[in-house]
């Protein structure tokens, strides 16, 4: 449709790569006849934003935001122009102001990195809560002349690298605020997409509904497992890594809560998973009266976890390790 659309028009010009079109399609077609915020940074000629109202339909709303006031000309029915620099964040908040928070984000602006970033970096957490970011011709972010470099600091592509781990931050300690709000990153040859979803924030525990789960640890390697629900008191997980945040993740989906992560590694204590400070052992004497349990993949290192909480003053019947997760058919969990 838009492909067609593209090598039929006669009217304004437009540039684009053969290859961005089922991308556009891709990721736009769910907002076809809605009621839609459409933003493109870069105007040219005008062409793409016909193109964009067309393809979206009458009740979109469409702006076009450029440094050249020329492309004032270009204001028609459902498309309007704001004239600005696109890392000024003053100038896009006042965009925000007159049109409102946008749904979608094109930008195929200036192509300057410290442009691009600035851009995204401002407006990401004012799209709606289901919107799409795009940006677009990022194999500028390779060339010089644009402030771009393979593997050079503050270009896009570095920044999105950065934010594949912002992704999943709840899994590894970080702030898990743009993993709370996002729901997807896609990337193509020279465009990234990333997606925003209003259920982004429960999404891990939403795709585990469909499992009946146990997490289970035991008093000594040789114990019986004990399902760490049935142990009484709080509840304080020893280690902050993956095997210590899967395990909170996991107790906190099925409704119980962990009052606070424990680790030896001071560059992490004071940081937080999933709104559960980390804090260090000696700390933990002051504030938790209730059960540890070590989460931590190797049994040797259990086993010394084990022996310094016990030197800490900790009861024996207090500390559980081998920390596990048991998945059962929702049918045979009865």
């Amino acid at each position: 449709m838009l492909y067609n659309y593209f090598l039929t028009n006669t009217h304004r010009p437009m540039i684009k790569w053969v290859h961005y079109f089922p991308i556009y399609e891709r990721h736009f077609k769910k907002f076809i006849n809605q009621s839609v915020n459409f933003w493109e940074i870069g105007v040219f000629k005008g062409g793409s934003l016909e193109m964009w109202k067309r393809y979206l339909g009458p009740f979109a709303r469409i702006v076009g935001i450029d440094i050249d006031p020329e492309c004032k000309r270009y204001e028609e029915e459902q498309i309007n122009i704001c004239i600005g620099d696109q890392s000024d964040t003053d100038f896009l908040q006042s965009v925000i102001d007159k049109h409102g928070p946008p749904d979608i984000v094109l930008d195929d602006g200036s192509h300057i990195m410290k442009h691009i970033c600035a851009s995204f970096d401002f407006l990401y957490n004012k799209l709606t809560k289901n919107g799409i970011y795009m940006v677009e011709d990022l194999h500028c972010a390779y060339w010089d002349s644009y402030g771009g470099g393979l593997k050079r600091k503050g270009t896009f592509i570095e920044h999105c690298k950065n934010m594949i781990d912002s992704l999943n931050a709840r899994h590894w300690g970080g702030d898990s605020l743009f993993a709370d709000s996002t729901y997807s990153m896609s990337f193509y040859d020279s465009i990234a997409v990333f997606e925003k979803m209003e259920w982004a924030k429960d999404s891990l525990k939403l795709l585990l509904i469909p499992d009946t789960r146990e997490l289970v640890a035991c008093r000594k390697h040789n114990d019986k497992k004990i399902s760490v629900s049935k142990i009484e008191g709080k509840k304080i997980m020893f280690g902050s890594g993956v095997f210590g945040t899967m395990a909170g993740t996991t107790l906190k989906s099925c409704g119980f809560n962990v009052d606070y992560y424990v680790d030896n590694d001071k560059t992490k204590q004071g940081k937080f998973i999933n709104d559960i400070e980390i804090i260090s052992p000696e700390k933990s004497l002051a504030v938790h009266n209730g059960n540890y349990i070590i989460t931590v993949k190797s049994r040797y290192a259990s086993n010394d976890i084990f022996n310094q909480l016990k030197n800490m003053g900790i009861a024996d019947e207090n500390i559980y390790y081998n920390v596990d997760v048991i998945w059962k058919n929702e049918q045979n969990a009865n």
